[in-house]
C-alpha cells in the first residue's frame, strides 16, 4: 500500500473510521500496527500471513491487540510465492531499491515524491524487529515470505486457542472446508480467490460462493472481481453477508490522493441506491437470497 500513495494505510484506516466499516491491515504493509494505533476506527482488523515460528506468531497477535486490533484475518489462499513477473520486470524490490530507473519514475511524479519525501520509502515496517537487516529482496523472495509458512488445520486451532475475539479465515474456495473451519471455531468465512492474482487456474469467487453458503451458516464475507454497487447486490444475492474490496481503494488513492477514498465510497454507495431502486428494493434485507442453505 504505501508504494501506492505516502501514508496510504493512515488514509485508508481513517476513511473506514468515519464511514464505520472495518479496515484490514496487512502483516507485509508498509506500516506496523503499533504505527496505526492512533488511526483505527472500532472496525479494526489485521490480516495475518502466518508466521511459521510460534515465537513470531504468538509476538503478532499480542502486538495487534496492543494496538487496538479487534479481529483477526488469517490469508489461507497464497501457500506459496507466485511468479510476481510484472513485479519482477518492474525491479520492485523489498524495501525499495533507489535505482537510476525508479528516480526517472519519480521524478514524472511530483506529488507522489513530495510526499514520499516526507513519509520515507516504503518497508514492511512490522516485520522489521524480525528481519535481521535483510534488505533489497526480489518480489519472489521478500521477508514475509520468508517468515511464513502454508497453515494446516492444526494452525488455525491454535490461532483460535490464542485470540480472544472475532477469528475469520481468508481464501476458502472450496465448499468442503467450511465444516471443519466451523467445528473449530472460526466466526466467519472469507470467500476469496484473491482477486485472481494468485493462482490462473483458480475458479471465480463468484462460482464458488453459493456452493459454500450451502454448507455453512456461518457469516461470509466476500471479494474478488468487484467494480460496482451492482456486483455488490450479487454477491450479496448469492449468499455473502459482506463485501471487501482491496484493489478499488488503491487505485482511487493512486489517482486522486487522500480524497480518493472517500470519493470511491460515495461512487459505490450511488450505485448501490440505483441498482436497488431498478430491483425495486429499499434495504439490503431485501436482496434474494440463495433458498438452498444447510440444515442445523
Amino acid at each position: 500500500s504505501g508504494m501506492v500513495w505516502p501514508g496510504a494505510e493512515r488514509i485508508l484506516a481513517q476513511t473506514a473510521a468515519r464511514a464505520g466499516l472495518p479496515y484490514s491491515l496487512s502483516t507485509v504493509a508498509s506500516q506496523s500496527p503499533e504505527d496505526m494505533a492512533p488511526h483505527l476506527g472500532e472496525h479494526a482488523w489485521f490480516q495475518l500471513y502466518p508466521p511459521k515460528k510460534e515465537e513470531i506468531r504468538r509476538d503478532m497477535l499480542d502486538r495487534a491487540r496492543d494496538a487496538g486490533f479487534g479481529t483477526l484475518v488469517l490469508t489461507v489462499d497464497v501457500p506459496v510465492a507466485s511468479r510476481r513477473e510484472r513485479q519482477t520486470r518492474s525491479g520492485l524490490t523489498h524495501p525499495p531499491a533507489l535505482t537510476p530507473r525508479l528516480l526517472a519514475q519519480v521524478a514524472v511524479r511530483p506529488s507522489w515524491a513530495l510526499g514520499m519525501a516526507r513519509t520515507g520509502m516504503p518497508r514492511m515496517r512490522s516485520l522489521d524487529k524480525y528481519t535481521a537487516g535483510r534488505e533489497h529482496l526480489p518480489p519472489t523472495e521478500h521477508i514475509g515470505y520468508l517468515l511464513r509458512t502454508s497453515p494446516d488445520m492444526e494452525y488455525v486451532k491454535w490461532l483460535r486457542d490464542n485470540w480472544n475475539g472475532p477469528f475469520l479465515i481468508k481464501g476458502v474456495m472450496r465448499a468442503q472446508d467450511a465444516a471443519p473451519l466451523e467445528a473449530i471455531g472460526v466466526d466467519a468465512l472469507w470467500v476469496s480467490n484473491h482477486a485472481g492474482r494468485q493462482f490462473d487456474g483458480a475458479r471465480a469467487s463468484i462460482e464458488v460462493l453459493p456452493e459454500i453458503r450451502s454448507e455453512t451458516r456461518l457469516p461470509l464475507i466476500f471479494d474478488s472481481g468487484v467494480e460496482g454497487g451492482l456486483d455488490i447486490l450479487r454477491a450479496l444475492g448469492m449468499g455473502a453477508d459482506f463485501v471487501m474490496l482491496g484493489r478499488a481503494p488503491h487505485f482511487a488513492l493512486a489517482a486522486l490522493g487522500a480524497a480518493g477514498p472517500d470519493h470511491l465510497i460515495d461512487i459505490l454507495r450511488k450505485d448501490l441506491e440505483a441498482n436497488m431502486g431498478q430491483m425495486g428494493i429499499a434495504t439490503l434485507a431485501e436482496v434474494p437470497v440463495p433458498t438452498v442453505l444447510p440444515a442445523i
